[in-house]
């Protein structure tokens, strides 16, 4: 009870400081302000079903990037979420997905954060 009247339940205040940090100026206006005031709750979706364990470095949900005849961009996440902190909150309205890049150029990677409404299908 305790977090909730504080406002600093998990996994809300980890995504608070991921846009309080790296977040756009719209970003923090649509996400972080509400989400402070605690009119709504997010959600971190990483662990997935054939990887043993929650290391970022084993995520295997794909990012396809597809350019369309007309020129357009969009890109396609396909992948499967084992576990959904803070998911089962009807004030939900939007979740973390965690997904691994690797670099086209050496041996490295990088991790993204997708910013997902749960009112989008």
């Amino acid at each position: 009870m305790a977090p909730e009247a504080c406002n600093c339940s998990a996994p809300d205040t980890g995504n608070m400081e991921v846009f309080l940090k790296h977040g756009t100026k719209s970003q923090q206006s649509t996400y972080l302000k509400p989400l402070l005031k605690g009119e709504i709750r997010s959600a971190f979706l990483m662990t997935e079903p054939d990887v043993a364990s929650s290391d970022a470095r084993n995520l295997q949900t794909k990012l396809t990037k597809i350019v369309q005849e007309n020129g357009r961009v969009k890109y396609v996440l396909n992948g499967k979420k084992w576990w959904s902190t803070g998911a089962m909150d009807p004030r939900v309205s939007w979740v973390e997905l965690f997904e691994l890049v690797l670099s086209l150029y050496d041996d490295s990677h990088s991790l993204l954060i997708f910013i997902y409404s749960v009112k989008l299908p």
